[in-house]
């Protein structure tokens, strides 16, 4: 086992224990956001470096860590799955009550509710927007970055977004992927405005104008978490600042 390895598998364990003891003792507001997305980002980035440190010299590259990989199934099958529990809200209404984010719910330690409200859309409008965003921001994330890193940037923008919806909304029921949408739009912003040429017209075409119209979205349309937002956007960027850095530090 290499040392890369020891220390992701030792920041997957102080990343587990945090979450753990932040999601029964539940702090609220900056302080205890904070602590929550950096039990995340030691569990999600830990897990990251145990699987993407190279192996033996003679061990056979895994295909899912590789960039630009042929088909961008992960961001399909996600849209396959909102779209399948959308279809089965309209038949079962009180759905959304039973998977999404709840400060209520979540005091009696139904954590499983951070990854479920991700994948719950009320409103076909709400659904046609995240999968539209999806198709765009996430299949040129995995396209270009690979699915390990697009899983993990997801991931993260959906807890994150999720944390700062407890830690500073939590009125109501927090549902829909915009948390981990905008996690993948930090990650590319961040990367994309340190290596235009890598990210090409797509930076100015879709990627700019798709974060100023969430934005304005977060701000001032009635109804829609902005914490959520930003909650799922700054890990999103600071993944990919961190990406940055790891590539300018491996190319020395």
């Amino acid at each position: 086992m290499q040392r890369k390895q020891l220390i992701g598998l030792g920041m997957v364990g102080l990343g587990g224990l945090l979450m753990y003891g932040l999601l029964r003792w539940q702090p609220e507001g900056v302080f205890g956001f904070l602590l929550m997305l950096t039990g995340a980002l030691l569990l999600v980035l830990g897990a990251g470096m145990w699987v993407l440190t190279p192996g033996p010299a003679h061990a056979e590259p895994d295909p899912s860590l590789q960039e630009s990989p042929s088909r961008p199934w992960i961001s399909w099958g996600i849209a396959l799955v909102c779209l399948g529990v959308f279809l089965a809200v309209q038949q079962y209404p009180k759905l959304p009550a039973a998977l999404g984010l709840r400060v209520g719910s979540i005091r009696a330690g139904e954590y499983w509710r951070f990854v479920t409200y991700g994948f719950t859309h009320r409103r076909w409008m709400h659904l046609a927007g995240n999968l539209l965003s999806l198709l765009i921001l996430g299949t040129r994330l995995e396209n270009q970055y690979g699915r390990l890193r697009f899983c993990m940037v997801y991931l993260l923008g959906m807890l994150g977004g999720g944390f700062a919806f407890l830690a500073f909304d939590g009125v109501g029921t927090c549902i829909g992927a915009s948390g981990a949408l905008y996690g993948v739009m930090g990650f590319l912003l961040s990367v994309g405005i340190a290596d235009r040429a890598m990210m090409g017209r797509f930076l100015y075409e879709y990627l700019i104008p798709l974060a100023l119209v969430g934005a304005a979205e977060s701000l001032f349309s009635p109804g829609v978490s902005g914490w959520c937002h930003a909650g799922g956007f700054l890990p999103g960027l600071l993944f990919g600042l961190g990406y940055l850095l790891h590539r300018a530090l491996s190319s020395k």
